[in-house]
């Protein structure tokens, strides 16, 4: 809802008072429709480069959260990290990663830089390195 509130406001700033008052008018009206948006549809615009092996118009991206995310650092664009970063909100995206049960190095080294996290706040790292003894 604020964001498109934002989008109309922006798209208004260049306009005449008249175009003001009729995003208001619309922004009043749309408060009050009983239509409600449905979340489960909206999906994030991912690039082919970490999906390569998917159909991802099939994709559940609500129950395969931790998966996308994981897979779009080890594999995506910096579009695709921003775009997940957006669309999950940077909190999720960091506990997902922090309790994932493997990430390969560079991508734990890529997430501490962009999350702004130390490698000893990874489980799969801490648990690596307990495995190595043997």
């Amino acid at each position: 809802y604020a964001l498109m509130v934002l989008s109309l406001i922006h798209i208004c700033t260049k306009q005449s008072l008249n175009s003001i008052i009729s995003v208001i008018i619309y922004i009043r009206n749309f408060e009050h429709m009983e239509e409600t948006i449905d979340i489960s549809d909206l999906k994030p615009i991912l690039s082919k480069r970490a999906f390569w092996d998917i159909d991802m118009d099939k994709m559940d991206y609500h129950a395969k959260s931790d998966f996308i995310i994981r897979r779009v650092f080890e594999r995506g664009t910096l579009d695709d990290i921003m775009e997940v970063l957006v669309f999950y909100g940077r909190k999720y995206v960091k506990e997902a990663l922090v309790n994932a049960h493997y990430l390969p190095m560079d991508t734990m080294m890529l997430a501490c830089t962009v999350l702004n996290l130390q490698l000893n706040d990874f489980t799969c790292y801490t648990t690596k390195r307990f495995l190595q003894n043997y």
